[in-house]
């Protein structure tokens, strides 16, 4: 059962997403991404003709002369999710509460089908604007755990800061000089909980999450193209395989070179 619209869904996602640096938002804004979160697209009528002639005369037979009036007015996306504790709304702007944040997370987690033992291949389609977000999710819903992606951009870094099951990530020295002093920043921001390392490219193809107990995630493609081509993410369900995986980046985690708090701090001194 679901526990809220696509639309509710949605307008959550952007709240969440739109106020995560920065300050809430005013209602207004909110309301006018909620109400018409895609471009208007053109409408049209039919002006005279036969099409015309005919409507008016259904309309005439069917004896459609009463008019309508509002019974009781429609509840705005921001009343709704302040009704319900998923946002609070303060002098006229809007933030998501605690609440909202964990209800966000329910929804971006895949639904799986615990009747069926086999592995459950998650397709992402790019198009889905809550694609990344149910990537996200599946992460959320592992114990704690090593990130794998060679080739992960910034943005997409930031974005794994906020989840607490990825403790450790490791990279490959791909543009690391440049990565280097920013990731540094980033990791001081949020007082070492994410430890981040990195190899050489030649010994990191793979991408995987990999937590300290249970299945792991293999990612079809990095997570920098999660938006821009379709791609699967696969739960190896089969202990040995997931248990030599957890084996293999064990040991080349331990042989990587550590990106420390402090670097930022050293560089600005």
């Amino acid at each position: 059962m679901k526990i809220a619209s696509d639309e509710t869904h949605r307008s959550l996602a952007y709240l969440v997403a739109t106020v995560r640096y920065g300050k809430p938002m005013p209602v207004e804004l909110f309301e006018a991404y909620a109400s018409a979160p895609d471009p208007a697209e053109a409408r049209y009528r039919t002006v005279g003709g036969i099409a015309e002639m005919v409507t008016n005369q259904w309309i005439s037979v069917m004896g459609v002369t009463g008019t309508r009036e509002l019974a009781s007015p429609a509840e705005s996306a921001s009343a709704y999710l302040d009704r319900v504790g998923w946002a609070e709304i303060v002098d006229g702007m809007i933030s998501p509460t605690a609440l909202g944040s964990v209800v966000l997370q329910a929804l971006n987690a895949p639904t799986v089908d615990v009747s069926n033992e086999d592995p459950l291949t998650v397709v992402i389609d790019p198009a889905d604007p809550l694609a990344y977000a149910k990537v996200f999710g599946l992460i959320v819903s592992r114990d704690a755990g090593l990130l794998v992606d060679p080739y992960l951009r910034l943005p997409e870094f930031y974005e794994l800061l906020d989840i607490q099951a990825v403790t450790r990530i490791l990279l490959s020295n791909n543009g690391v000089t440049t990565k280097r002093p920013i990731i540094a920043t980033a990791l001081a921001a949020i007082n070492g909980r994410v430890e981040v390392r990195f190899v050489e490219e030649k010994l990191l193809h793979d991408r995987f999450f990999i937590p300290d107990q249970g299945d792991v995630l293999v990612f079809g493609s990095s997570l920098n193209s999660l938006t821009r081509r379709p791609g699967v993410v696969t739960p190896l369900a089969d202990v040995a395989a997931s248990g030599a995986i957890r084996d293999a980046y064990k040991k080349l985690w331990m042989s990587g070179t550590p990106i420390e708090p402090s670097e930022a701090r050293k560089a600005s001194e």
